[in-house]
């Protein structure tokens, strides 16, 4: 572990800096490395790549956003990966980046199940891709496209990766 921002290993830091030549390098050496999260946050390195695919900035303002906890919200409704592929592909095109080259090597790594692995805060790698307003809609695609992916995972407050979207005002 490393103990510059948080215990991140470096294949995390890798994957958050797009570095992915050393992602494929680290993981040909060793795959299990993929599975490895940080103790306190639970990230993986799939989630540092997603993040950092969307720009993430850690303060997003939440205030004046519709309630979402309300079960007769019009957001509680169950999705389909089919459906929210489709939502998706219906956006311009962007040209892949590093990023999303890093996160199909570590979902390689990681095995099926490993596009829904939860952080300490049962969030998963695609309610991190959705919720920026500069989303990556290739990563999202690429999340989605997994056999196994859940669409409907809600973490520890209940909120699943639509109304992360929508909270975080990205109409995408």
């Amino acid at each position: 572990w490393l103990g510059v921002g948080g215990d991140w290993t470096s294949l995390m830091h890798a994957s958050r800096a797009g570095r992915c030549s050393i992602v494929e390098a680290m993981l040909q050496e060793k795959p299990s490395l993929a599975n490895m999260s940080e103790p306190h946050s639970g990230f993986t390195a799939l989630h540092c790549a997603v993040q950092a695919a969307g720009g993430y900035a850690s303060a997003h303002g939440t205030s004046g956003q519709p309630d979402m906890s309300s079960p007769t919200s019009s957001f509680a409704r169950q999705d389909t990966p089919a459906a929210m592929l489709q939502l998706a592909e219906e956006e311009e095109e962007e040209e892949e980046g590093e990023h999303v080259k890093c996160a199909r090597a570590l979902m390689r790594a990681m095995g099926p199940g490993g596009v829904n692995v939860a952080d300490a805060n049962g969030r998963t790698p695609l309610s991190w891709a959705v919720e920026p307003r500069e989303s990556s809609v290739p990563m999202i695609k690429l999340l989605l496209s997994a056999p196994a992916i859940d669409v409907n995972a809600g973490d520890k407050s209940g909120r699943r990766p639509l109304h992360w979207a929508a909270l975080m005002g990205d109409a995408r």
